[in-house]
Order: structure tokens, then C-alpha cells, then sequence
């Protein structure tokens, strides 16, 4: 089990996709999978739940892509379906029902660990037109499982290399007399602005993942006038967000930048990093 919400979304990512289509009512549902995190150590094999929650059948489909994470954070995906036995690889799940599908990775490093998205993909519904004509929306879902496969006895080893001043760019909260929006309304184009922020730069220097909203950052400064200056600590979701993509992995680097809004003018800062509790 993860202890919050924000945690899972950095585990794996859920995708929802629009396509303009005839779609009838008894259609209509939802696609929900777990767990969305899978460590398979090596000959071992990994299953995931999959529930129709809709009142029709639904077909889903499952693909494996290899994660790449450079040193900003920018992921790329690489298809490795080659390495994986999918069991199924496809099925049709009766409404209100659950399926079972099974992962198991062909071979295993045995130096380090390797990280994956197995994708559950609902498959869209070819239908027949409506009488009269006319379009509605068909909402087909996507789930990303984070998969690692790693050795065993493999372990991480976050190191802190260096941390300097910087700026980064946050949406602008609405403004505190800011009309409130119809449930309906068009959503507004979000606003940036810039702010000061510190850039972390860590390296993973052993042969396991690691993620990074796992860890506590302290921070503190010296101001423009000399003073000490402790900045409160980020929680998951802060750190989720100014990294983007929490996972490192073995033997990478990583740069993100966490922001010290409200906080006042710094000319330096120290950073030390600590595994939070219960990770």
C-alpha cells in the first residue's frame, strides 16, 4: 500500500484520452488497475488486477516500454515488449469483472536494476451511428505500472553532489477575488511566474532505483544580511512536482530545482539530504 495519492501518481501515471465518437450510453465506465508498482526480482513474475467497472465489455491491451531518464528529468520510452512474457497480452474483461494478467521479464541484469512501464490500455469501441447523426465522447483510459526488475541484494545510494541558487517557473495561484468558475466553463490558460528556487544536483551511486520524493532536503541559507535562514521542508507532492519524474536510477544523475517562494533574498545555501521515515 502507499501512504498517499501523490505517491502512487509518481509511481505510475494514469492517461485519458477523448475520441470524438458515436457512443452509446451502456458504454460508458471506467478501467482501474493495481498495484501501479511492481519490483520483480529476477526468474520472478508480477500480476496485475484489472477491473471493468463499466456495465459492457472491454478489451485492453497490455505493452512494456524500458524508462530513460536523463539528467534533467526529460523520460523516453523504449519498447521492450522482446523482453517480457505478457499473459495475456490482450483479454476482454466482462463488465463488473476482474482479470488477471501476469509479467515476467525474459532475462534479469544481474548488476543493476532496470525500470519499465507496462502500459494497460483500454482499447476504443467501434460503434454503430447513431440515427440522426450527431457525436459524443468516448473516453478510453490508459494506466502506466512502474516495473523494475532488480537484483537481488541490489540496494540504492542517494549522494548529495551540490546545490547553488536559481530560479524556476510555478503556475500563479488564482487570485483571492478571482470569480469562481462554472463547472462547465472552459478551463483558463495557466499563468507562470518565476521564482527563486534551489538546485538540487544528487547522484544514485548504487545498483538500485531510487526515488526522489522518498527523501527529506534540508535547506538552509545565508541572507543578504547574514543571517541564518531555515526553509520549511517540502512534502511528496512538492517534490513531485519540481521533479517531474521522481525516479533515478542506477549510477545517474539528477538536477531539479526546488522553490523557495516567500522566502527571503539568500546569497548561499546548504543542503542535506535524509531518507524520510517509513520508505
Amino acid at each position: 500500500m502507499f501512504r498517499t495519492v501523490a505517491r502512487k501518481m509518481a509511481y505510475g501515471l494514469v492517461c485519458v484520452s477523448m475520441l470524438i465518437a458515436p457512443l452509446n450510453s451502456a458504454f460508458a465506465g471506467a478501467l482501474s488497475v493495481e498495484p501501479l508498482f511492481i519490483e520483480l526480482a529476477p526468474g520472478a513474475s508480477g500480476a496485475v488486477r484489472v477491473r471493468n467497472t463499466s456495465d459492457a465489455p472491454m478489451t485492453v491491451e497490455l505493452t512494456v516500454d524500458e524508462r530513460s531518464i536523463d539528467v534533467n528529468g526529460k523520460q523516453s520510452r523504449t519498447d521492450a515488449e522482446e523482453a517480457f512474457i505478457l499473459f495475456p497480452p490482450q483479454g476482454v474483461i466482462a463488465p463488473q469483472q476482474v482479470q488477471i494478467f501476469r509479467i515476467q521479464p525474459l532475462t534479469s541484469d544481474s548488476e543493476k536494476s532496470r525500470s519499465y512501464f507496462l502500459t494497460v490500455k483500454q482499447l476504443p469501441v467501434k460503434l454503430a451511428p447513431i440515427e440522426g447523426g450527431g457525436t459524443r465522447l468516448q473516453v478510453v483510459f490508459a494506466f502506466d505500472v512502474a516495473v523494475h526488475n532488480t537484483p537481488r541484494g541490489s540496494k540504492s545510494n542517494m549522494q548529495f553532489v551540490s546545490a547553488s541558487l536559481d530560479t524556476t517557473q510555478i503556475e500563479k495561484a488564482p487570485a483571492a477575488d478571482a470569480p469562481p468558475q462554472a463547472r462547465d466553463a472552459q478551463k483558463p490558460t495557466p499563468e507562470f511566474e518565476t521564482i527563486p528556487a534551489v538546485a538540487v544536483k544528487i547522484r544514485n551511486d548504487g545498483n538500485k532505483y531510487l526515488y526522489l520524493h522518498e527523501y527529506d532536503y534540508v535547506v538552509t541559507g545565508i541572507d543578504e544580511n547574514g543571517a541564518k535562514v531555515e526553509i520549511p521542508s517540502w512534502d511528496e507532492n512538492a517534490i513531485i512536482d519540481a521533479a517531474k519524474v521522481s525516479l533515478v536510477q542506477p549510477g545517474a544523475e539528477r538536477i531539479f530545482k526546488l522553490p523557495l517562494r516567500g522566502q527571503p533574498t539568500l546569497k548561499s545555501v546548504d543542503v542535506r539530504i535524509r531518507q524520510r521515515a517509513g520508505t
